[in-house]
């Protein structure tokens, strides 16, 4: 129930006043205050017109201004086929592997799964490095050349190895199988590689492959023959590439892939864990030599040396000062002398403490030594070597042999 206030009240007398106030003639122009749903009212018309503000204003900018900006703003298109490493370059690194058995010779009519070839039976990976059926692999995944050996695809069709060719300077077995239209790898060159570089290891696994994602830690490092500490050969190539890890043994003759697809090389070793790679150049030209003659001929120059880009403190009474070249020493533990007899460098008078530091015009540093350098050539090949005798260097020219 509304209690009307007493006449005499304060509160009856402001109400008294202010009806007086608005009926006043004087002030006939001034209103009452609105009611609260005025205030709703005019939030509505404010976001009303804020919408149409925004709609009109958007087409008038688009109109007149979206023309010019098209021009000065360049486009970008994604191509969704575009060599993306996790997925097309991964069908291609498998596509381009195989697996090397040993021949199953007996037959088993009555039992199928008898004739099939395991993934666990698998004696090396490999590589496809022509299209007509040449596969590169390392020497331990054929050892015993009496035998017969398959190669498996990642189709699972399973090609009897009718020929192996060695390459004499290097643990490079080439398999041939008969076929053609086989997915040979592209190779890379060491100019296109640099440490740290991304690169894919593919470890075949049966009709599957597993990818693992790696880096290349150094280039060129030059790995001493087996038990000889620093001493080198010159007819035999040391040069590997290092992984940034270490790897077992089921990686043997595992190929490895830069991020454009093309081979960097293939893992091999005798000894496990390793992270050896042998270079995809030095596979490309034993491959060459084998096309061109229908084996690998490799050059000989005949020399033990010790790479001076590969040691630290080495006495200045040995190294003449050079932080780089090829010291022509002795290697006493494997009764190896320094100048082979009856070699190109026998001829050519070298001697033991000769340092070689050129081959014709490259000079031999950390990533390219003495056997890279020689095995650019043929034999019957002139080449110039820069040596330094007793502080004085000459040039001498030497005809590179063939290796027997």
């Amino acid at each position: 129930m509304d209690v009307e206030p007493t006449p005499t009240s304060p509160k009856a007398k402001r109400q008294r006043e202010l009806e007086k106030l608005y009926s006043d003639k004087e002030l006939s122009q001034l209103h009452r205050p609105p009611a609260a749903n005025g205030r709703v009212f005019a939030a509505i018309l404010a976001i009303v017109i804020g919408v149409f503000s925004g709609f009109f204003g958007g087409y008038f900018f688009y109109t007149f201004f979206s023309t010019e900006l098209t021009e000065s703003v360049p486009s970008i298109q994604v191509d969704r086929n575009s060599r993306n490493p996790g997925t097309v370059l991964s069908d291609e690194f498998q596509s381009q592997t195989v697996g090397v058995y040993l021949a199953k010779e007996d037959l088993d009519a009555s039992d199928p799964v008898s004739n099939l070839y395991h993934p666990w039976e698998q004696l090396s990976a490999g590589v496809w490095v022509t299209s007509d059926g040449w596969i590169t692999a390392p020497r331990w995944s054929v050892g015993d050349l009496t035998l017969n050996y398959v190669a498996v695809d990642s189709s699972g069709s399973a090609y009897p190895i009718d020929r192996i060719i060695a390459d004499p300077a290097s643990w490079l077995y080439f398999l041939h199988v008969e076929g053609e239209n086989f997915p040979a790898a592209e190779f890379s060159s060491q100019e296109e590689l640099i440490p740290s570089d991304s690169v894919f290891v593919v470890e075949r696994n049966g009709r599957h492959s597993e990818i693992l994602p790696t880096f290349l830690a150094k280039l060129g490092e030059v790995s001493p023959r087996d038990g000889s500490g620093y001493y080198h050969t010159s007819d035999e190539i040391g040069t590997r590439y290092h992984l940034s890890e270490a790897l077992g043994e089921e990686f043997q003759g595992a190929p490895v892939f830069d991020t454009r697809g093309n081979l960097v090389g293939i893992v091999g070793s005798s000894a496990w864990p390793a992270n050896e790679v042998f270079p995809a150049y030095h596979i490309r030209s034993a491959l060459n030599s084998l096309l061109r003659n229908g084996e690998v001929i490799r050059a000989k120059l005949g020399v033990q040396y010790i790479d001076l880009a590969q040691t630290q403190g080495m006495p200045s009474i040995f190294s003449e000062n050079l932080t780089a070249g090829a010291l022509v020493y002795s290697d006493a533990e494997n009764q190896a002398l320094a100048v082979e007899p009856n070699s190109p460098a026998e001829t050519a008078a070298l001697a033991k403490g000769d340092i070689i530091t050129r081959v014709n015009s490259e000079a031999l540093s950390e990533i390219r030594g003495l056997a890279d350098l020689i095995h650019e050539y043929g034999p019957g090949d002139r080449v110039e070597l820069e040596v330094q005798r007793d502080g004085k260097k000459r040039s001498v020219e030497v005809i590179l042999a063939t290796q027997k």
